[in-house]
């Protein structure tokens, strides 16, 4: 049996501070959770410390223990919890809902006594209660204990026959991945469903690249705007995006069970919740509300997709550990910790599986094409007022060294609907925001006017160095007038540099990425207009340093620095923008992935955790 804890400094101080309550019972123990969790390489089975007021069938404090970062077998962290119970935050009895009375239950006090199920923690717990006087007893049976643990555990997920899990293995060609990952990165950053609703859909053309035979076309829902799982289903046929939409009607109309309204209010109640006030028939309907309307989560909408390609993102904290430790394993990175891609078939008749090679090139096709047409045509889908005819696009994407041409449509749903979510739509009206959309509709999304140039900025001459960011050794030194614009450099970047001008791009004056206060982008794009500002009417001084990103799912970045303003520097005979030297060759825009070793994989701009990895200057 371990020996009994001494109290921290910390616990002493708070402890000594509180006033005894002589009605207060706190009753609690310490136990195994029956889940898995793994960190850090390790899978272990928890303990849950969990410590309550049986009277008021309040709980008063928890904690879950990893029991290898735990020598004592948990008991320290457990009156640790125990401390927290009689001295820790609690709701604020300011709270309308709580009575005089109740708002007892919440101070911070000594109990009258301690019940504990477990003989090692209850003599711990009596070393470290005995100079307040608080008496301890060792009580093996605890009913509102058993019941309080068995409702959190059920919230956990608990599982008594649950088995350590077996780890992540996706048995594909590792050439299939990187294209796939980079095209979700992408989108990630585009968030289209921010302002695009689940259906219609995208129809997306891929002919014979199609993920099997037979199927040249996909119809992409764009999954997210409820606020719940974002990403993309790809069905193979627009009835199966029908009976889903149905499928999910049905689910959100469906009445909760009786027993689980009890249970939500058994554990808003236990959590601290100030629920006393509330006459039960109106707190049953509140919670019986709530419940029905939650948006679709990512296990229900997986369980009621047929037929269909889905890419999806969940939170790091969220994802089977062993996953993300296969994603490292393979050198593939994801865009953010809340947005981690994954990947699954759903079968006709419902189901999951993994891609195979095959139907991993199509969706890395698919989703890049998607990138681009959201890349091009999201100014105009988000102004409420798009048109009400098919929007059209041809995407170029690279894949295997060739460039494959993608056509994708678009109709966009009439202004007087917007989804809801699970493909359901409500009227605007429903939403009681009356005048919205009639003065976007009459809002004018005129070009700002450029001023005109005048005769000194003809003459003067701005030198720019732009070198890649990723590859400092690269630079190439770039000449304009004054009355030429960042448009006319970007254009001038694109021609030294080779690349293929196929994305969007914008210059941040502040060299700060993604600084919205001075940054200058394409015209095809939703910021302040690159080629509406000419080069003598922006804030520009000698010495500045400029970021130029050029692909917003690539990021391309391009180190520029201003490094000399020449007034009558402008030569009469000399065509602008030029470049007046250069230094390395540039590498590929778009990597081959094919013979790369030992499956490591590598891009200009690798994201990991939303952070872009470059490679140091030399």
């Amino acid at each position: 049996m371990p020996r009994p804890r001494k109290a921290p400094p910390s616990h002493t101080a708070r402890l000594a501070q509180l006033p005894h309550q002589a009605d207060l019972v706190i009753a609690g123990g310490l136990r195994p959770l029956a889940i898995y969790i793994r960190e850090r390489g390790e899978t272990f089975q928890p303990l849950f410390a969990l410590w309550m007021d049986p009277d008021r069938d309040l709980i008063r404090a928890s904690a879950l223990i990893a029991p290898h970062q735990a020598p004592d077998g948990g008991i320290g962290m457990a009156l640790d919890a125990l401390a927290q119970a009689c001295g820790g935050p609690f709701l604020s009895p300011a709270a309308p809902a709580i009575s005089a009375t109740s708002a007892v239950a919440f101070a911070p006090a000594l109990p009258a006594k301690v019940l504990v199920n477990d003989a090692a923690l209850a003599e711990s717990a009596r070393a470290l209660l005995a100079p307040y006087g608080v008496p301890v007893e060792y009580q093996a049976d605890l009913p509102a204990f058993e019941a309080a643990f068995a409702s959190l555990s059920a919230s956990l997920g608990a599982d008594p026959d649950a088995r350590p899990p077996e780890p992540f293995a996706w048995e594909i060609d590792p050439a299939a991945l990187p294209p796939l990952f980079k095209a979700a990165a992408g989108y990630w950053r585009r968030a289209p469903w921010q302002y695009t609703p689940d259906h219609p859909p995208v129809i997306v053309q891929l002919g014979a690249h199609g993920p099997r035979p037979g199927a040249e076309t996909l119809y992409a829902s764009i999954m997210g705007l409820a606020g719940e799982l974002e990403g993309i289903a790809f069905y193979y046929a627009p009835e199966a995006l029908e009976r889903m939409a149905e499928r999910g009607s049905q689910v959100l109309a469906a009445e909760p069970d009786p027993a689980e309204v009890d249970d939500a209010i058994t554990m808003l109640r236990q959590m601290g919740v100030p629920v006393e006030g509330v006459p039960p028939a109106a707190l049953r309907e509140l919670v019986r509300t709530l419940m029905m309307e939650q948006p679709l989560d990512g296990d229900q909408v997986r369980a009621i997709a047929e037929d269909s390609l889905l890419f999806s993102y969940d939170d790091a904290e969220d994802v089977d550990p062993t996953y993300l430790e296969w994603l490292a394993a393979h050198g593939l990175t994801y865009p953010s910790s809340r947005g981690v891609p994954s990947f699954f078939a759903i079968a006709p008749g419902g189901g999951h599986r993994e891609l195979d090679a095959r139907e991993a090139h199509a969706l890395a096709l698919a989703i890049e094409a998607i990138n681009q047409f959201f890349s091009k045509h999201r100014r105009l889908l988000e102004t409420g007022r798009p048109p009400q005819r098919p929007i059209t696009f041809q995407a170029q994407v690279q894949a295997n060294g060739e460039t494959v041409p993608v056509d994708l449509s678009y109709t966009p749903p009439p202004p007087e609907a917007r989804p809801a979510f699970g493909g359901l739509f409500v009227p605007l009206a429903d939403l009681n925001l009356p005048g919205l959309f009639d003065d976007m509709a009459t809002e004018e999304l005129a070009p700002e006017r450029k001023r005109r140039a005048t005769k000194a900025g003809r003459a003067t001459l701005y030198r720019f160095q732009v070198k890649l960011d990723w590859m400092k050794s690269v630079w190439r030194r770039i000449e304009l007038r004054g009355d030429q614009t960042l448009d006319d450099l970007h254009n001038a970047i694109q021609r030294a540099f080779s690349w293929d001008n196929d994305h969007l791009y914008a210059f941040f004056l502040s060299g700060k990425a993604w600084d919205a206060r001075t940054e200058y982008e394409s015209p095809y794009g939703d910021g302040r207009p690159a080629d509406r500002y000419r080069l003598e009417h922006l804030p520009l001084t000698v010495g500045q340093r400029i970021l130029y990103i050029f692909d917003f799912g690539d990021e391309l970045r391009h180190a520029v620095k201003l490094e000399a303003i020449v007034p009558g520097g402008v030569q009469a005979d000399v065509t602008y923008p030029r470049v007046t030297d250069s230094r390395g060759e540039p590498p590929p825009q778009y990597p081959d992935y094919d013979g790369e070793e030992n499956g490591e994989f590598t891009d200009v701009g690798d994201v990991v955790e939303g952070e872009i990895v470059r490679e140091e200057e030399p």
